[in-house]
């Protein structure tokens, strides 16, 4: 049930939006695409349908927009939203489970585009515990049965929601009064992964009714899907620059005769730990859409619509490591100048990769410390997850059309709860050494011999328990919204009409979470692991393991687990989490003016937008415990101005300039605080401005057929005020020497990370597009992006910009008749920058993937279809600078879908 608490504010401003309603005044829908009298009607089912009804909404729209139209009822391109969007010129998605989940567009990181359903925000939540808060939508959350249509603008409107530097895509939902009466369709299938072996069931229904007036409908579409999901990852946690003050000292007592320090002007670095990980994870989705409309007279319209959907996502993510940092860093405390070095491990029989200065460690031994003796380096650390993500959206639409103006009013609710329930942390450990072998394409080896007093892998045995917690960490996002616009039909040689609106959004995003962490659990560590043995894992990284690779390993009872700590500790002893509880609100109004231009082979508009936002963030400062909060407050005037010349009936030319700003990240306003033991730290900025774009678009359309573009688009985006981490020191009062208390006294210099503003980028680029039908059956669409993004920060050094493929590519074919239809997708991105570890830049390598799918049609209303992802088996691969520094080289199986729908 929706729990909806509205401010006096909001209250107030949706009385006075709604009640604009009854002046004679009007504005066209936020979301509509193109002029009415200009869209040519097509009864869209099946590929070629599909594709034409792509292109129309293209060539008719006044600004630069792709489209993508589902088949038929139920039926988009792709299983996943997000899968099919990668298939338009200059969007890029990113799949680290397997699933296409956020999206990028021309360059920009996918926290600066949005994601509209039906023109209006809906609420979006993370499930990843590493995953920073971000605006970037997950499209996990939305099944591809409950869109009929989507837009994906490049340049914006006056008239569209702000908040996107890249584009924004608009998501549509169907509507009854616009199907036939008493329309039923409905979907059951599975779906099958070679990596899980097994097979999730997958079904889909949909019944549209409407009365024989046509005055009233009643739609409702439900949706289930089960998913086992596995992903196996060969880890590194993080490359340290052994030329820092922390760590030169240590390396140069753990290795005998390292060099590489701040004498040699090198750059050298070594691994803090690596690990086989092994993640499994029930992914359970239900989602519900129902969409009651109302049209009394043909000149009102009312429509409610409502989406619930709920994303269960219980995890486990176990990870056998070689704990190295642990065994020749920490015992020693290298920031201590007078520690005992000795207790340190050493790093024994090793090999420097140094091909271009970049020195790293790929080839060692860990061996015992000074004293003969052998630290924690054998290890399993595990973390499970129990997740639901759930999104709710209410929205009331009203729209009234009169012989010279237009007027549309909209009221909603969207609500979203994520992050996790709980979270159980397990870590066994044993005193041993270890060998390492690193390679340049990701494959991580090591063993622990008998030797180097390594125990096997198969059982837990012997080990020491040496650490358990759980927390719990909810996140929420929610937003009221409402609006009123209005359209001014004008008889002009220039102008064909005008559009006005008022707009009020009251955000808030929020998380808490209680923790054990530091409850004595000292009765269950003394627990022999091995009483927790529950098995092996599955063989691990088949397609990418050598004969050194560790690919099983024992695993353990959690539940058994949890059990036991929870009659050691009762769970109603934890305690909050101030280092993860914040508040953060956003209370936005907007106002805008657009002129539709219309002069024959002329059209376009031209806009301007005007944006305030109040921010108040709140968060614990951990130090004193006490809870604070900051205030700020921003404007912004947005101009646009979309141009569309028609030189001959088949050839387009386009031009459109444009302000445009996106809202930092939620985790960078933030007050929450984090320290590292390593003496870094990061923090949030409340007081951080949005990022703001100056863009100017140019494309050259030529439709030589119905089904038949060729395009290329010229893009250059100048981007201020960018966001970027800074870094300087700071004196804080911590556990210096890790003895688990803090003393009054106790400081420590920490290297502190915390956005700014300052830094400036530009991003510029060409899209290439071509699309034909092949004879009567077949058709190519392909196309092509480069994208050159670069940035320097306050200071004029140059800095990479996170999301940015420099060149993508998308080939599709296509065979469709009477009975059949088959395709195939081949999609390829280059390396992009994910972010930052340690000072060091992540980069994802490039990937491919091939996707395909035949279907056939029983009957006029039935249908057979079978779909492959991933049929190249492809793996994602990060790194830190150089390939020879791994980060993460990830497998995830093909999958396979067979299903049978019906439509009436």
């Amino acid at each position: 049930m929706l729990n909806i608490q509205l401010k006096k504010t909001s209250i107030a401003v949706s009385a006075v939006l709604f009640a604009s309603l009854t002046q004679p005044v009007y504005a066209e829908e936020t979301e509509s695409a193109v002029q009415d009298d200009e869209v040519e009607v097509i009864a869209v089912k099946g590929i070629r349908a599909s594709t034409r009804a792509n292109l129309n909404a293209k060539r008719f729209s006044d600004t630069i927009v792709d489209a993508i139209t589902a088949e038929d009822i139920g039926k988009f391109p792709d299983k996943n939203v997000a899968e099919s969007l990668q298939r338009i010129a200059g969007v890029s998605i990113t799949r680290d489970f397997g699933e296409g989940e956020k999206v990028s567009i021309r360059g920009t990181a996918p926290q600066l585009n949005q994601t509209l359903v039906n023109g209006q925000n809906i609420a979006s939540t993370k499930w990843w515990s590493l995953e920073p808060s971000s605006r970037s939508f997950n499209y996990s959350l939305l099944p591809s049965e409950l869109v009929s249509a989507l837009e994906v603008y490049k340049s914006p409107e006056a008239k569209i929601d702000e908040g996107a530097i890249g584009g924004t895509v608009i998501l549509r939902t169907r509507k009854p009064l616009d199907l036939d009466a008493n329309s039923l369709y409905g979907s059951a299938g599975v779906r099958y992964n070679d990596k899980t072996e097994s097979s999730d069931p997958q079904v889909s229904g949909l019944y549209s009714w409407k009365n024989e007036q046509e005055t009233f409908g009643i739609l409702a579409s439900l949706v289930y899907q089960g998913r086992e999901q596995r992903r196996d990852g060969l880890e590194a946690f993080g490359w340290f620059d052994a030329t820092r003050a922390d760590t030169a000292s240590s390396i140069g007592k753990s290795v005998p005769g390292w060099d590489y320090d701040t004498h040699t002007g090198k750059t050298a670095s070594w691994n803090w730990g690596m690990g086989s990980a092994y993640f499994n994870q029930e992914r359970d989705r239900v989602a519900l859409n129902l969409t009651t409309q109302f049209r009394p007279t043909e000149d009102l319209d009312l429509t409610l619509n409502i989406i619930n959907s709920d994303l269960k996502q219980t995890n486990t993510n176990y990870n056998y490591i070689s704990a190295h940092g642990w065994a020749a860093y920490m015992p020693c405390t290298p920031w201590n100048s007078e520690s005992d070095y000795d207790l340190c491990a050493r790093i024994e029989d090793y090999s420097i990769t140094d091909p271009n200065g970049v020195a790293a460690l790929t080839d060692y031994t860990i061996g015992a410390n000074g004293y003969g003796d052998y630290q924690t380096n054998q290890m399993q650390e595990s973390f499970s997850r129990v997740a639901t993500l759930k999104t709710r959206v209410i929205d009331l639409d009203a729209e009234y059309h009169a012989d010279t103006f237009k007027l549309h009013g909209q009221i909603g609710y969207t609500e979203a709860d994520g992050g996790y329930d709980r979270e159980d942390m397990v870590n066994f450990g044993h005193e041993s050494g270890s060998k390492i072998s690193i390679s340049d394409n990701g494959v991580i080896d090591f063993s622990f011999p008998e030797e180097l007093n390594g125990k096997p892998t198969d059982s837990y045995d012997g080990f020491d328990f040496r650490a358990y917690r759980w927390n719990t960490r909810p996140e929420n996002d929610k937003e009221f919204y409402a609006q009123a616009d209005v359209t001014y039909e004008l008889d002009g040689d220039v102008f064909s009409s005008v559009e006005a609106g008022l707009k009020y959004r009251d955000k808030e995003h929020s998380q808490t979470g209680v923790t054990t962490e530091g409850q004595d659990y000292s009765a269950l560590l003394a627990t022999n692991p091995g009483e927790f043995d529950a098995g092996l894992s599955p063989e691990l990284h088949e397609s990418v393991a050598t004969e050194n690779t560790l690919t099983q390993y024992a695993l353990y009872d959690l539940a058994k687990i949890r059990a036991a700590a929870d009659k050691v500790v009762n769970p109603s002893k934890a305690t909050l989490d101030k280092g993860n509880v914040y508040e953060l609100t956003e209370e936005i109004t907007a106002a805008y003016v657009q002129a539709n231009i219309n002069m024959g082979d002329l059209r376009g508009n031209v806009g301007l937008r005007l944006v305030n936002t109040d921010v108040t963030s709140s968060a614990y400062e951990l130090t004193s415990g006490d809870w604070f909060t900051e205030e700020s407050s921003y404007s912004n005037v947005l101009p646009s101005l979309n141009l569309s010349y028609s030189i001959t009936d088949s050839f387009i030319t386009r031009f459109a300039a444009s302000k445009t700003m996106s809202r930092a990240n939620y985790a960078d306003l933030v007050a929450t605080r984090t320290l590292n033991p390593n003496l870094s730290g990061s923090g949030g900025n409340p007081g951080l401005d949005p990022y703001d774009a100056t863009n100017i678009d140019l494309s050259f359309e030529w439709y030589f057929s119905d089904e038949g573009l060729l395009s290329a688009a010229l893009f250059h985006k100048k981007i201020g005020s960018f966001i970027f981490n800074t870094t300087g020191e700071a004196t804080i009062n911590y556990d210096c020497n890790q003895d688990g208390t803090v003393g009054a006294d106790e400081t420590c210099i920490f290297a502190m990370t915390r956005p700014e503003n300052g830094a400036n980028a530009t991003n510029k680029g060409v899209e290439l597009s071509f699309q034909m039908p092949i004879g009567d059956n077949f058709g190519v669409i392909a196309n092509y992006t480069y994208s050159d993004a670069t940035g320097e920060n306050a200071e004029g050094t140059e800095i990479p910009l996170a999301g940015n493929s420099k060149n993508t590519i998308n080939l599709t074919g296509y065979f469709e008749n009477e009975l059949f239809s088959a395709r195939i997708a081949y999609n390829d991105r280059s390396e992009y920058l994910t972010g930052f570890t340690f000072g060091g830049a992540n980069t994802a390598d490039s990937y491919s993937q091939v996707d395909a799918s035949v279907s056939y049609n029983i009957s006029d209303n039935w249908s057979v279809t079978l779909e492959g992802q991933n049929l190249t088996n492809s793996e994602i691969f990060h790194y830190q600078n150089e390939k020879f520094r791994p980060i993460g080289l990830y497998t995830f199986g093909r999958s396979f879908y067979l299903s049978t729908s019906f439509n009436f």
